[in-house]
């Protein structure tokens, strides 16, 4: 029997200078909201989901 490997979803963290720029970017870019962007006492913060099961945390601090 020959293994096969298949690809899994995966998940990214990136912190930027305005997680509501760059929220509105990916989201016209395809993206699915999972959580829209939001005040946390730590900053700023959202998360989407890509076409391909990503899933990516956008954050500003």
């Amino acid at each position: 029997m020959q293994y096969i490997p298949m690809a899994q979803p995966g998940a990214f963290y990136v912190c930027v200078e305005l997680a509501d720029d760059a929220y509105e970017k990916v989201f016209l870019a395809g993206t699915n909201t999972i959580m829209p962007t939001e005040g946390q006492p730590h900053g700023r913060i959202c998360v989407a989901l890509d076409p391909f099961g990503n899933t990516g945390w956008i954050t500003s601090f």
